[in-house]
């Protein structure tokens, strides 16, 4: 497929708008805001609300297990919302990961107990759970190319810097909101309804979608691949990508892998573009958030 070369900019396109940058950060601190939250209730009152039954120990690692559900899920995540990507438009694909992501965290946070609803309980709990991942696998490789390709070559890596930033400010987010919470009120009264507080802040996620929705343009890389005729679109670009571009590949899962785990869904929701595109170079781009000098060199 021939590769898709982006358009000239002007000077006025020399940087990545500002207004970009502080939506997006915004928007990866929620998500994985929403994220992380589910370990801190997972280690402190889900055993006993969802597994009653078990002893404290059990309970706290058939927690953890369905804390697990969200991993398993954002491979593909990224793999799925990648291919929506560059059918529908990167800007689509990140607004309903946001909307995705944001609805399940709030439905966690009413979710009953055990106790009201029985078994339910713990299966709608890891459903929520598994779409968490799927929201989260798709959401971030989509932040990453909103910023790298709205931005010119020499400033690409730095601008997918802002999408990473938001990993480390959705747990320290998450764990003030925990804090907070916790700090207001009686045990009895977090173990009983407090807990949820935290997952139903996630509705402050609203109003950073209807912006991005109304006031963010889609790529212009996006936009050119639109114009391309559909013959010219691989039909396997994922199996296109693992033969040609293995080296890039594993370049940016070994490179991203060590410092944060949070790279798990950067690769699948980057393989599914077109081989040779800006998208595509993206996966490759986004690892050099791991050092400032490949930022600069980007």
């Amino acid at each position: 497929m021939t590769a898709a070369h982006e358009p000239p900019r002007t000077p006025s396109e020399s940087r990545t708008p500002r207004k970009l940058l502080g939506a997006a950060l915004i928007a990866s601190s929620i998500e994985w805001y929403d994220f992380f939250i589910y370990a801190t209730a997972a280690a402190l009152v889900f055993g006993t609300l969802f597994f009653p039954d078990a002893s404290p120990l059990v309970g706290v690692l058939l927690s953890f297990a369905t804390f697990w559900a969200g991993f398993i899920a954002r491979p593909i995540g990224g793999l799925f919302f990648g291919h929506l990507g560059d059918k529908i438009g990167r800007k689509p694909a990140v607004v309903t990961c946001l909307i995705l992501m944001g609805s399940a965290t709030f439905l966690i946070g009413v979710l009953p107990g055990a106790g009201t609803i029985g078994v339910a309980a713990p299966i709608l709990l890891v459903t929520l759970r598994f779409l968490q991942g799927i929201a989260v696998g798709g959401q971030w490789g989509g932040i990453v190319l909103l910023l790298t390709e709205n931005s010119a070559r020499g400033k690409r890596g730095m601008a997918g810097t802002f999408g990473q930033m938001g990993v480390p400010f959705g747990v320290i987010f998450g764990n003030v909101a925990f804090l907070g919470v916790g700090a207001l009120m009686s045990q009895e009264a977090f173990l009983s309804w407090g807990w949820r507080l935290p997952f139903l802040f996630s509705a402050v996620l609203a109003p950073v979608v209807l912006y991005i929705q109304l006031k963010i343009e889609d790529t212009p890389v996006f936009q050119e691949l639109q114009e391309k005729q559909e013959k010219e679109v691989v039909k396997a670009p994922l199996v296109e990508v693992l033969r040609d571009h293995k080296r890039s590949v594993l370049l940016g899962a070994g490179c991203c892998s060590p410092p944060t785990r949070s790279s798990t869904s950067a690769s699948p929701g980057c393989s599914t573009t077109a081989p040779g595109s800006s998208a595509c170079r993206a996966s490759s781009c986004s690892a050099s958030r791991c050092s400032p000098r490949w930022s600069a060199s980007s």
